[in-house]
């Protein structure tokens, strides 16, 4: 496991709430090299009251020590939430508490963390730390993209009823000019009305494709047009980028899944928008092409660029060169865009070229087999 070093550094104090005392010895025996500060609670009335004044970030608990149920230690973790609680239940207990697992702390055998010819107690704690911290900030991203989703429920039902309404304003619109046809100024105003039906109608389009889960063929060229117009709701895209497609009309058809080609694009595109934010000369450039063996499609972008020894970094989640706001304070994203892309593409065999400079920008290729044989986890034409 590629740990965060930071997780491997001691903690200032360690609270340890046991009410045994020999189980309480072999902690301090075990914990001795760790540097850190051992502080005990015998009971659960302790614990709370050394929380209110010491500063931890570990707590090592015996699962017995508690007042009511299991559910106790994720009313304690939500409390605390910058805390690394963890749960030990005695080997002797035929059964683990099914509560532990359900409350979504971490929970471990007493026994496991003093096995010999294995690693120290302060190791095994650094890792369950570890593991605890990715674990939370997956929870969080989880339930930031449930909100995503019901906001996305939510304004695709506005935006729906927004088309209706605005149907009818074109239709009433039409019908005056029908019989004032020197009120010349409504050309203007029917035509923007339309422009903005025909974007809403394109959005709807979209996120009915989006929902539909099944595999079939995709016009790649068709889509990323699609995916370009819904970036015109960006005013940096829509008024100080400039703006250079290339496509291949002759583009085979690749078979997949709509929502996975549509999200991935866009968050490329937007990868590359959101670099040119500091820049002065803002340019996209968008390419599809291929040969017997690939579908090619390109994204390249005058941003900020990214250092070479970061490249191999920008799968990662959350990793990101970009800062958190612009200087007018506009968030530039979260360090999710490309290891999200990759990881919907990854199921096509799609191969990724990344070339960058600093200050001159980004080029992204992903390439797309599509002269394969289809297999129980691959779909290529």
């Amino acid at each position: 496991m590629d740990l965060d070093q930071t997780a491997m550094l001691p903690p200032q104090a360690i609270i340890v709430a046991v009410s045994d005392d020999n189980v309480f010895s072999r902690f301090q025996s075990g914990l001795q090299d760790s540097r850190s500060r051992l502080i005990r609670a015998k009971n659960y009335a302790e614990l709370k009251d050394i929380l209110s004044h010491e500063s931890v970030e570990w707590i090592v608990c015996d699962s017995r020590l508690k007042e009511q149920d299991d559910f106790v230690w994720s009313l304690l973790q939500s409390e605390y939430p910058d805390l690394s609680l963890l749960v030990f239940y005695p080997s002797s207990q035929p059964k683990v508490p099914v509560g532990l697992f359900e409350s979504g702390v971490m929970v471990i055998e007493l026994e496991r963390l003093f096995e010999p010819d294995c690693c120290t107690v302060f190791q095994i704690l650094s890792v369950l730390h570890e593991l605890n911290i990715r674990i939370k900030k997956l929870r969080k991203n989880f339930r930031a993209k449930e909100r995503l989703t019901r906001l996305g429920e939510l304004t695709r039902g506005i935006f729906h009823d927004l088309n209706n309404r605005l149907t009818g304003i074109i239709g009433f619109l039409e019908m005056t000019k029908m019989h004032n046809p020197n009120l010349r100024d409504l050309d203007g105003v029917i035509a923007q009305c339309k422009q903005m039906d025909s974007m809403f109608t394109n959005v709807l389009r979209i996120a009915r494709q989006e929902r539909v889960k099944d595999i079939r063929p995709l016009n790649l060229n068709t889509l990323i047009r699609e995916e370009l117009k819904l970036l015109e709701g960006d005013p940096l895209y829509r008024d100080f980028v400039v703006k250079e497609f290339e496509f291949d009309e002759s583009l085979p058809t690749v078979n997949g899944v709509y929502s996975d080609f549509s999200l991935s694009f866009l968050n490329i595109a937007k990868n590359a928008v959101e670099s040119m934010h500091e820049v002065d000369e803002r340019v996209l450039r968008v390419a599809t092409g291929h040969d017997e063996d690939w579908i090619y499609l390109s994204v390249e972008d005058t941003g900020i660029g990214i250092e070479e020894k970061d490249i191999p970094r920008i799968f990662r989640p959350f990793f990101t060169t970009k800062p958190i706001e612009t200087k007018e304070g506009i968030p530039t994203g979260t360090g999710l865009g490309l290891s999200n892309a990759q990881e919907l593409l990854m199921k096509y065999g799609t191969e990724w070229e990344i070339d960058s400079k600093i200050g001159t920008g980004t080029k992204v290729i992903v390439k797309i087999p599509f002269r394969k044989v289809d297999t129980e986890f691959f779909y290529y034409k």
